[in-house]
């Protein structure tokens, strides 16, 4: 359908030539964008996955360099293991309220990437998700989120005990959640633009390439 590859059900898409400049249509059945479908998709600008999608399997749009616009449908309950790594050109991601699960290396070399919203249904964020995001400057976490929370742009366990992730675009830390006692594994990696840090009293731990 519209030179697009698809299970003979229409529920799997399985490639996109990688010469296409958009996906006009999609199977009313289609559930699953798979593994590396899209992957060096290098043309496309913008893409809109339709609702009934419930998962995009690994390096699904991996090196589509030129994508800037992805929209996500509510149906969405799961990103795997790389799924948008390398798309430069990506400004903003908005995470479906229905996803559960981001896998590793998600966002990994999204270096456009500005700001990631994250939903109170998000229970699983992945290692090395938004490594080498060198243009993020904050992490939106919604408030009834129960497993993670955001303060000052930076992305913290639900207690703030833990810093997970901050934003490597920033060139400061301006505040530390007030229980904050673990830097966690990679927290500033890609932080290149700050030059000073004061680590606060309660930190106990500081976790493998956390700068």
């Amino acid at each position: 359908m519209d030179g697009v590859l698809y299970t003979k059900s229409g529920d799997t898409l399985i490639t996109c030539p990688g010469g296409k400049t958009v996906v006009n249509e999609y199977p009313d059945d289609l559930t699953y964008i798979a593994d590396q479908a899209f992957s060096y998709c290098s043309n496309l600008t913008s893409v809109t996955i339709p609702s009934g999608v419930t998962s995009i399997g690994r390096s699904a749009f991996w090196g589509c360099s030129s994508l800037a616009t992805i929209n996500l449908p509510s149906s969405l309950t799961e990103i795997k293991m790389s799924a948008f790594g390398g798309c430069s050109s990506l400004t903003s991601v908005e995470i479906p309220e229905n996803v559960i699960t981001i896998g590793d290396f998600c966002f990994r070399d999204c270096t456009s990437l500005t700001s990631v919203s994250i939903p109170a249904g998000v229970t699983s964020i992945g290692d090395y998700m938004f490594s080498c995001c060198t243009g993020l400057m904050e992490f939106k976490v919604d408030e009834n989120n129960p497993k993670y929370m955001s303060m000052d742009g930076a992305l913290y366990t639900k207690s703030g005990a833990t810093l997970l992730r901050f934003p490597a675009g920033r060139d400061k830390v301006t505040e530390f959640h007030e229980n904050l006692t673990e830097i966690g594994w990679v927290a500033f990696s890609s932080c290149e633009k700050i030059t000073n840090i004061t680590i606060p009293a309660g930190v106990e731990s500081i976790g493998s390439e956390a700068f």
